[in-house]
């Protein structure tokens, strides 16, 4: 029988138990789950080519998860992002 193949997704969030929480909630037997605990870590793995989906939180300091989606789409335009936030406004 063929091993399936992993996907990965890249958790960003500059709260350190935010990202713990969502990495653990994500992984799963066929999901590789990475973390970055801001943008310039995140486009760093974003370049390699091996990630399939960003989660990135939307208010961090430096850059939001906004910019964070605009240099991506800059970088790789294929690649979907969810942007999450615990702020109700």
């Amino acid at each position: 029988m063929p091993e399936q193949e992993h996907s990965r997704i890249l958790v960003v969030d500059d709260d350190a138990a935010m990202r713990e929480m969502l990495t653990v909630g994500l992984t799963t037997e066929h999901i590789e789950v990475e973390s970055a605990a801001d943008a310039a870590q995140a486009l760093e793995r974003v370049d390699s080519g091996e990630i399939d989906v960003v989660v990135t939180d939307l208010r961090m300091p430096q850059v939001s998860g906004l910019e964070l989606c605009a240099a991506i789409v800059r970088q790789s335009p294929a690649l979907p992002v969810i942007v999450l936030t615990a702020f109700g406004d």
